[in-house]
């Protein structure tokens, strides 16, 4: 169990999965959207992505999911079983990994959102 599992991932948030582009419309495609429990927080500061270009946060997610990725997206709420669109969804640009063995916890996860 994460350290924050018990207090603060009480939220639910939806992925949907990067697969890359499609070589015939030049559209991003994803795969099949899941849920994560997480705890979500608004957050503008400056950061970088794996690639190292700088942008600024729209939101962070906390999490002990280890699925999401760099390029995926994320919508606040269970949004798997609707008509949303996951254009609306936030992209994923930073996935930073907070190692919580030394603790005797697993390992945790921030989503820095775009």
């Amino acid at each position: 169990m994460a350290l924050m599992s018990a207090w603060y991932f009480t939220e639910t948030a939806t992925i949907y999965p990067y697969q890359g582009v499609d070589d015939w419309t030049g559209g991003v495609t994803y795969g099949a959207p899941y849920t994560i429990a997480c705890g979500r927080e608004g957050e503008s500061r400056q950061s970088r992505d794996q690639d190292g270009a700088e942008f600024t946060t729209r939101d962070v997610y906390y999490t002990g999911d280890n699925r999401p990725k760099f390029l995926d997206k994320i919508a606040p709420g269970d949004t798997t079983a609707s008509t949303w669109d996951v254009v609306g969804a936030a992209e994923i640009r930073k996935v930073a990994y907070h190692g919580m063995g030394a603790l005797g916890y697993d390992p945790e996860f921030d989503l820095e959102t775009m």
